[in-house]
C-alpha cells in the first residue's frame, strides 16, 4: 500500500512586489558593498620560513660480540626430597648462586 504524503505546503508562492520600502533597502545593500570593494586591505606580511639545519646524522657502528661456541649440553631429572630439595634451594640462595650453576660445580669438583 503506497504511503499519502501531505504536498500541500509545496505548492508556488507568489512573488512579492518590490515596495518603495524594499527597493531603498535594495540601495542600501548595494552601497556597502560598493563601499566593501573600495576598501583596499593591506598585503599580507610576507612569510619568513626559518632554515634549521640538522647535525649529519651519524655513522652507524656495528660491534660484533665474539661468541664462543656452546658445549653441547644434555637435560638431567632428577627427583630430590622435599627437605632436600629446600635446604638446596637455601644454599643456593645464600651463596648467590643458582641450582644448576652449584649442581654443575659440585658435579665437575667430584668427577675430576
Amino acid at each position: 500500500m503506497a504511503k499519502k504524503f501531505d504536498l500541500s505546503g509545496l505548492r508556488k508562492q507568489p512573488l512579492k512586489k518590490k515596495t518603495a520600502s524594499t527597493k531603498k533597502d535594495d540601495y542600501i545593500v548595494e552601497a556597502i558593498h560598493q563601499a566593501e570593494e573600495e576598501v583596499v586591505a593591506p598585503p599580507p606580511p610576507p612569510v619568513v620560513k626559518k632554515v634549521v639545519k640538522r647535525p649529519a646524522p651519524r655513522p652507524k657502528v656495528v660491534y660484533q660480540e665474539v661468541v664462543p661456541e656452546k658445549e653441547p649440553v644434555k637435560r638431567v631429572t632428577l627427583d630430590l626430597p622435599l627437605e632436600l630439595h629446600t635446604k638446596l634451594k637455601i644454599y643456593a640462595v645464600t651463596n648467590q648462586t643458582t641450582i644448576r650453576k652449584f649442581m654443575i660445580e659440585l658435579l665437575e669438583e667430584v668427577l675430576e
